[in-house]
């Protein structure tokens, strides 16, 4: 099957996609160690050359997957990580052996969770040791009794936890999150934004790709300017 193929579908979903950049790569990667093994034994030299040029696009391949995923893995772990269907189940997959362990991003998740966690009153940070005023913090305890307002903390803080501990739920994240909104509101802001990252740049391509035929097409025809 054509590896545009792959692509294409990706760009028509209207699902999250960043959970499946992983997997993506590796299908890649398969279908061009596949085409280079068929290509060994071949002798015509136009097979030979198609051979060598597949060896080199799998070592630009790889080095280009070293530099995303060095640079932007976090996302696309931390991406997976919240697909529900996936979950940590998804790192011992051996197609998704290019994104590494599995409590690395758990760890940027409880992360980025504190991040989007939103402002606890001031009462917790007295607690913390932060100073406040006697008069603030009497306020405080009046409005914000404080039996609720460490249950509410341990709840937003465990939220990461109880989600993993669930286990993999087969269903579309969109679905997933739109009903878990109400249980992890804090996971779900975090998960909305993460998992609206592309997986693809078929978009990308497919512009270039019209590009070009119109400079085949029109070219004699269009000055330089509007070339």
């Amino acid at each position: 099957m054509p590896f545009v193929h792959f692509t294409m579908v990706l760009l028509a979903s209207k699902d999250a996609t960043i959970h499946r950049a992983c997997f993506l790569f590796e299908t890649l990667m398969v279908q061009i160690e596949k085409s280079i093994e068929v290509l060994g034994g071949k002798s015509p030299l136009w097979k030979q050359k198609l051979r060598r040029a597949l060896v080199g696009m799998k070592m630009e391949l790889r080095e280009i997957h070293e530099k995303t995923f060095e640079d932007f893995g976090v996302m696309y772990g931390t991406g997976t990580l919240i697909a529900p269907q996936y979950k940590v189940s998804a790192f011992d997959d051996a197609r998704s052996s290019c994104l590494g362990h599995a409590e690395r991003y758990i760890k940027y998740l409880k992360i980025f969770h504190l991040q989007y966690r939103p402002q606890m009153p001031t009462t917790l940070s007295c607690l913390n040791g932060m100073s406040c005023s006697p008069q603030l913090l009497e306020l405080e305890q009046v409005l914000h009794p404080l039996t609720g307002l460490v249950a509410n903390s341990v709840s937003q803080n465990d939220e990461v936890g109880q989600y993993l501990r669930e286990g993999a739920v087969n269903i579309s994240p969109r679905a997933y999150w739109k009903d878990h909104q109400r249980e992890w509101p804090v996971l779900t802001r975090l998960a909305r934004d993460l998992l609206s990252i592309p997986a693809t740049g078929a978009g990308t391509e497919r512009l270039f790709a019209v590009a070009e035929n119109i400079y085949h097409l029109y070219g004699g025809h269009l000055d330089e300017p509007t070339m």
